[in-house]
Parts: C-alpha cells; structure tokens; sequence
C-alpha cells in the first residue's frame, strides 16, 4: 500500500529508517489545506486550513505499516 508521510519520516530525518526497505515513490503535496503544528512532534491540524503539507509516498508493506503505526501511536493519537 502507499502511505503519504511528513515530518520526521520524510528523507534526512531520524525515522526515515523505519522506510528504508520500503520504495521511495516520490515527492507529493495534499490536495487540501492543512496548518502544520509542532509541538514537540509535527502534526497536522484541519480546522484551520492555512497551506498544502509537502511530504513524501513510500509503498510499504504490513510488517512497515504496522511499526508506523506503533511510532504514531495509531489509533489514539493519529
């Protein structure tokens, strides 16, 4: 499955490692508006629209998808 990632998953940052048996497939940009957040973590908010996130897709498989999760604190937190 494709994922759409942000903030510290995205290339150069620390857990991008948790991608990197996963294919790089490009750069992206969401369709909506978003204001991107950070406290202490970079998240995203949608009550106030304010600009497009750029991020990055990947194509991961289960075993990947289910440490992302575990990372993001899925499904109580994101």
């Amino acid at each position: 499955m494709n994922i759409f990632v942000y903030g510290t998953l995205m290339s150069g940052f620390g857990n991008n490692r948790l991608l990197s048996g996963s294919k790089f497939i490009g750069n992206a940009i969401t369709k909506e508006k978003y204001t991107m957040r950070s406290r202490g973590i970079p998240f995203v908010n949608e009550n106030k629209p304010t600009s497009n996130i750029h991020g990055e897709v990947y194509k991961v498989d289960k075993s990947t998808l289910s440490q992302l999760d575990s990372l993001e604190g899925h499904p109580n937190w994101y």
